[in-house]
């Protein structure tokens, strides 16, 4: 098991990432339901972080934070919303210890159902996004 440090170190390297992979994008696009681009994913992971957030804000009985529907006209807009959405996570995580893992938190797919599935998740979508984003 991670400790609550090593996985907030995982999620800022995978968050850089993908901070470096919109940077390099060159189409700024929507793309298709089967293939989609840069903008799309730029908007899905900036949300999915933001979802995450309260995840774990939500376990660690705090406020959870309300984004809306906010669409990126650039990548360097993309990038600000970014910023903005880790400032959230990492609010969320700031006080998360080892102790603190084993919460109960509603995690999207096969991840534990608590903040260490919920940190972990996140951590793998950022890396998995900035992969896409680094292609394009």
């Amino acid at each position: 098991m991670a400790t609550a440090d090593e996985l907030r170190n995982q999620i800022k390297q995978n968050r850089d990432a993908l901070r470096e992979a919109l940077q390099g994008v060159k189409s700024w696009e929507d793309g298709s339901d089967d293939s989609w681009g840069a903008k799309r994913i730029a908007q899905h992971v900036v949300r999915s972080e933001v979802g995450y957030a309260n995840r774990v804000s939500k376990a660690m009985e705090g406020k959870p934070q309300d984004w809306g529907d906010v669409e990126f006209g650039s990548s360097a807009e993309a990038l600000t919303k970014e910023e903005e959405a880790a400032a959230m996570m990492d609010k969320a995580l700031r006080y998360v210890e080892d102790r603190d893992l084993k919460k109960r938190a509603e995690v999207p797919g096969s991840y534990s159902q608590d903040v260490e599935g919920a940190m972990t998740a996140l951590s793998a979508h950022l890396a998995e996004h900035a992969t896409e984003l680094k292609k394009m």
